[in-house]
């Protein structure tokens, strides 16, 4: 008996080749998922009638079942991590528009959404110019997308026009401004007290001369060699060092106000080189972008010479700018990247010695807690570990974002990196993606939390 040509609706994998081959059997099922939305979204007595479904072992109650689609968050577990899971549920509803404004009233939100808008501007101008999409109106569509996405690189360089300010305050409230203003005014009371120790042994020194002059028979009072030379050596020595203890104490006491920490000393001096570095490079940054967008406004333009010489001029001056600012923004995400692993790793270590006590003191108070404790300490631990992989999901953003900020600047002017190694830049899709992903992640950190 041939083999007729129908669709059951709940078939997979190889049985779904041989109800749905119908008369040629050379004819493959290619995507079994077209048959399961099929099967949830036509009712199956319908399909093949009731009696088929009693005939194939099928009871109405598990086809019912089959017809109500999964929750949104009941595949989460299977497909992400529990702490991607567990930071998802600690933000706000991702369909409210009320928590969309207030992120979007911040400047860093403001300045992230308007770059997805840039590179999704940027992404479809690519799409458009490329060898499936080559037509004339595609091309037009492509330059429209091109000039927004400029446009927008634009503006995000006025949101961002006195940024260096809050990198110089970092740096005040670390404590460098006060301990170099320490070091200049130790440097001009070292050289007054040098100054008048120098004019009172040349005043001894007239005097001693006269002796001698008056005296031809005595020899001269000559002091010795040595002693000067292992006396200013002992004094830089102790100079030195109690300088190098004024800046640990000095740069540590200010970090631990800025930033609190229980840790030990090693892991606050590694946050504190890396937090320092990574201020600088953002401080140069900020101030190249700041400078680039001056001078692409005309603000700096030298407006005495020809107009040919001072649009060369503000061109050259753009070109350094940006490639200034790139360089320095890749030296920040390089030590940000290395801080943000280690912030990473740090975690891990501290989670397991934490999960190891937590099991050794559940096995010493087993049986020992009363139903009403059991339950309180339970909750509480619970509450701890939600909070602990929302913990680790905001240093996974920050190692995330990291990472692509590192792969998308080592594409900008100034880096080029991929070019030199490679001899080609790095392909458009994967550069606006991880852009796209960048800036994602930024609006996953700063977006509002549930409980605000």
């Amino acid at each position: 008996m041939p083999p007729q040509q129908q669709n059951t609706g709940i078939c997979t994998g190889r049985e779904c080749k041989n109800i749905t081959r119908g008369a040629n059997d050379e004819e493959e099922c290619d995507d079994d998922e077209d048959h399961f939305e099929d099967s949830y979204s036509v009712p199956l007595e319908e399909m093949i009638g009731e009696e088929a479904t009693r005939g194939i072992g099928v009871s109405r109650q598990h086809t019912n079942s089959l017809y109500e689609a999964p929750p949104a968050w009941s595949l989460a577990p299977s497909i992400f991590p529990s702490f991607v899971q567990s930071g998802l549920e600690g933000k706000a509803s991702f369909t409210e528009l009320k928590y969309w404004i207030a992120l979007s009233l911040t400047l860093d939100g403001r300045d992230k959404i308007t770059k997805v808008l840039q590179y999704a501007s940027r992404l479809m101008a690519w799409w458009l110019v490329s060898s499936v999409h080559s037509s004339r109106i595609s091309r037009a569509h492509a330059r429209r997308f091109t000039s927004l996405y400029k446009s927008l690189g634009s503006s995000r360089k006025a949101f961002r026009l006195g940024r260096s300010i809050n990198e110089i305050h970092k740096i005040s409230s670390m404590g460098l401004f006060g301990l170099f203003y320490w070091h200049l005014k130790q440097q001009y009371l070292e050289d007054n007290r040098k100054s008048i120790v120098g004019h009172d042994k040349g005043g001894l020194r007239e005097e001693n001369a006269k002796e001698n002059d008056s005296s031809p028979g005595k020899p001269p009072c000559v002091n010795s060699f040595l002693e000067p030379s292992r006396s200013l050596r002992a004094k830089f020595d102790a100079n030195l060092v109690g300088f190098t203890r004024r800046i640990q104490s000095l740069l540590l006491s200010s970090f631990v106000a800025v930033f609190p920490s229980n840790e030990d000393t090693s892991v606050v001096w590694w946050k504190l080189i890396g937090s320092l570095l990574k201020t600088l490079g953002m401080l140069g940054y900020w101030l190249g972008d700041n400078a680039n967008f001056l001078t692409s406004s005309g603000a700096l333009d030298d407006y005495s010479l020809s107009d040919k010489s001072r649009l060369e001029r503000r061109k050259n001056w753009l070109e350094t700018t940006a490639k200034k600012a790139n360089q320095f923004y890749f030296f920040a995400t390089i030590v940000g990247l290395a801080t943000n692993h280690y912030s990473y790793y740090r975690f891990g270590l501290k989670s397991a010695m934490l999960g190891r006590r937590g099991g050794q003191s559940e096995e010493g108070c087993s049986g020992k807690l009363e139903p009403g404790e059991d339950n309180d300490r339970v909750k509480h631990s619970e509450w701890t570990k939600q909070k602990e992989e929302e913990k680790q999901f905001s240093l996974f953003l920050a190692v995330l974002k990291s990472w692509m900020d590192v792969i998308v600047f080592s594409n900008n002017p100034g880096i080029d990196l991929h070019k030199k190694l490679r001899g080609r830049k790095n392909h458009e899709v994967i550069h606006c993606l991880c852009g796209l992903i960048s800036a994602g992640t930024s609006l996953l950190s700063n977006f509002p939390d549930a409980n605000k």
